[in-house]
């Protein structure tokens, strides 16, 4: 299989947010997972989707622009 994986841990001051990107190359598809975590990193919730690249292209199009418009508005 053809899979292509990156994590971003992403701590508060109580808790972590762990999200995950899986590129799936066999079947063209992205799961994209978010996983809230306590303290002591114990899963206490998690919520996924799967989607096609060229959906994840269109939030990643969305992102940038978001960004882009604060770094704007920054100045």
């Amino acid at each position: 299989m053809s899979n292509k994986e990156v994590k971003v841990t992403i701590e508060g001051p109580a808790s972590h947010t762990l999200f995950e990107l899986e590129s799936d190359g066999e079947q063209g598809i992205i799961h994209v997972v978010l996983r809230d975590m306590d303290s002591n990193f114990k899963e206490v919730g998690v919520a996924g989707v799967i989607l096609s690249p060229n959906e994840l292209q269109e939030i990643y199009y969305a992102i940038a622009d978001v960004l882009k418009h604060q770094e704007r508005e920054s100045k």
